[in-house]
Parts: C-alpha cells; structure tokens; sequence
C-alpha cells in the first residue's frame, strides 16, 4: 500500500515539474527582446552601428529605408510615438520603445545621441538585461562605407509628410473603431492625426505629393468627402 502511495505522489511531483517547465518557457519566451533598426546603406552611423552590434554579439532586425514599405512603417511608428521632426538615422526601437533619434519616456521623448543609446544597449547587454533571440541576428556583415560620408548622410528630413483623411471625428473613440476598420481592409499605415479638437482618420501615408494627388483622385470615386492633409512638425 506503502508502494502505491509512493507512486502516486511521484506521478504529482513528476507533472508538476513538467507544467513548471512549461511555465519557464513560456515565460523565457515572453521576455525576448526585439531590435529593430530602419537603415540606410549609405548612412556611416548605420553602418557603425550594425558592426558594434554584431561585434558585441547582440541581434537586431534590419529594415532597409530603400524598400518604401520599410520607410512608411517606419514615418508610423515615429507617428504613433509622437516624434515627428527631422530624423537622424539609425531609427532604433527595442520593444517597440524608440531609443533613437529620441528616447521614449514614460514622461514623453528625451533626445539622445547614438553615443548615448549605444552604450544603454551595451551596458544592458553586459547586465544580461537584454534577451534578443538568436533567429533576429543579421548573419550578412555590415557593408562599409566607400565614400566619406555627407554631413547629411544619416538625416532624413520628413518635415510635411502627406496623409490621405478619410473621415473626421469629435471622439475619440469613434476614430479609433473607424481606424481599425481601415487596418482591416488591408490600409495597414491608417492612422489619426489629432488637432483643434478633431481626430482626422487617415488611409495612407506619402512622402511624394504627386502619389498622394494621384491616390486622392481614385480614391474620390467611391469617398468624395476625403482630402489630403500635411502632417507638420509641431514643437
């Protein structure tokens, strides 16, 4: 009886190591990282980056700003975090925080240099606070730069975006759920712009005015109330 007894707290005690395991790794899961650079090949700060990265060991995701998918997902994501002036490149997020051309505070956006949030990252890496996994890292090595850089090789001015608005709402919340409707439909960079106290809902974002009249022409055939709104940097 003795025998069975022991047995069955065995059973307990071996599922119960096995759901702990479980538990570990979804847990360890949860806490990886994610770094994510948008670059350019000709920016020299892009460029040392990538290398120090990847001397130190540390993986990163790479988005090239040649792809114009990867530059409008970018020109989103600063948007979302409400910095919206002059850039200076790498952008860098980890975690979907911005580290640089600003770090993102609770408090709001504090400017940083690439020094400066090169050694956050290295000095966490060094604490083991960072926890990037393996399949993130850029196994091709950092190209380098042939020609000695421009003083505006790493900057990309963005002063007058170009968003196509598609409807106005006094509320909020009202703009949210008709953003989300657009993201649905396949507008994956819809987004508000908020002023004078009217959430403006927008379907896509330009960099080239003549694309956006373009766009705003065939979009008027089935919305003829949308119009084109510059996105202007506000201090």
């Amino acid at each position: 009886m003795a025998y069975f007894v022991f047995m069955k707290v065995k059973r307990i005690h071996t599922l119960l190591v096995a759901i702990l395991c479980i538990l570990g790794t979804i847990t360890s899961l949860s806490a990886q990282d994610s770094l994510l650079l948008y670059t350019r090949a000709t920016c020299s700060n892009c460029q040392a980056v990538k290398r120090t990265l990847i001397n130190n060991q540390i993986n990163f995701i790479e988005k090239d700003l040649a792809d114009k998918h990867n530059a409008l997902k970018m020109l989103q994501k600063l948007k979302t975090v409400h910095y919206n002036k002059d850039i200076n490149l790498p952008v860098i997020f980890l975690n979907n925080r911005l580290y640089h051309p600003a770090y993102q505070t609770p408090t709001g956006l504090t400017t940083l240099d690439i020094a400066g949030v090169m050694d956050t990252l290295l000095h966490r890496n060094q604490r083991g606070e960072l926890h990037l996994t393996s399949l993130q890292l850029v196994q091709q090595p950092a190209r380098a730069v042939q020609s000695p850089p421009s003083e505006s090789d790493c900057s990309v001015q963005v002063n007058t975006p170009t968003v196509l608005v598609i409807a106005e709402f006094k509320v909020e919340a009202d703009a949210k759920n008709s953003m989300q409707k657009l993201i649905k439909e396949g507008y994956c960079y819809a987004g508000i712009v908020h002023s004078n106290g009217i959430f403006r809902v927008y379907s896509k974002l330009f960099l080239k005015t003549e694309i956006a009249e373009q766009e705003l022409k065939n979009t008027r055939k089935y919305t003829p109330d949308c119009y084109l709104l510059e996105v202007r940097n506000e201090e």
